[in-house]
């Protein structure tokens, strides 16, 4: 599923793909993927804890056509670029995830690379939920065929356009079922199918964490 999120927003076997991101304990700062899927993309994987620059320069060396991240560490990378950019990192499009891609951090990534940026939203228990829509990024497309969305506000239902709780039904976890899940996340659910034609449903906006911040 997640492949198929990457060839929608136009990423081709064969083009160098960079990830920024969480790297496991004791994984190595830098590391390529599985076998099976650097036969598709040559892809690197840097860890985000990094300092910028050494993330920068390994992005300059590797020049990826499709770069990936958290939001908050390529906000970072543009900032560190400075007002003219650098000819050596020109991608061709970026995929952001694992955190809430604001819409004023989606505004810079867009102008600083002059790349169309889409989001993918996901969790670790049911992996991907919803991803950028192709022609109109903002909006998400519920991955119907893996995971079963719901949207409560006060326990009920929400309505179309109205923001709510998700609740999650992994359709692929055989192992360890996750049905009914609340993740803590807040969602809002499309009145309306995608225009682009899409059958899936559609989240029109991805606001984070119910809760932000931990008492003790």
């Amino acid at each position: 599923f997640r492949l198929r999120a990457l060839w929608q927003f136009g990423v081709r076997p064969g083009e160098r793909l960079a990830s920024v991101q969480f790297l496991p304990e004791g994984a190595r700062p830098v590391r390529w993927p599985r076998p099976v899927v650097r036969r598709i993309w040559p892809h690197i994987e840097i860890h985000c804890q990094l300092e910028i620059e050494e993330i920068l320069a390994m992005l300059r060396r590797v020049r990826p056509a499709v770069l990936a991240g958290l939001p908050p560490v390529l906000d970072r990378v543009c900032e560190a670029l400075g007002p003219d950019g650098d000819p050596r990192l020109r991608p061709r499009l970026v995929i952001s995830g694992a955190e809430v891609l604001t819409p004023s951090v989606r505004e810079r990534l867009e102008r600083r690379f002059a790349a169309p940026v889409f989001d993918r939203y996901g969790a670790v228990e049911c992996r991907l939920i919803a991803s950028s829509c192709p022609r109109f990024p903002s909006r998400y497309h519920i991955c119907g065929d893996a995971v079963l969305v719901e949207v409560l506000k006060d326990g009920r239902p929400a309505q179309p356009g109205e923001e709510g709780e998700v609740l999650v039904t992994a359709l692929h976890s055989y192992a360890m079922p996750f049905i009914r899940y609340r993740l803590g996340d807040l969602v809002r659910l499309d009145a309306d199918a995608c225009p682009c034609g899409s059958p899936y449903a559609v989240l029109s906006a991805v606001r984070g964490r119910l809760l932000d911040r931990l008492f003790r």
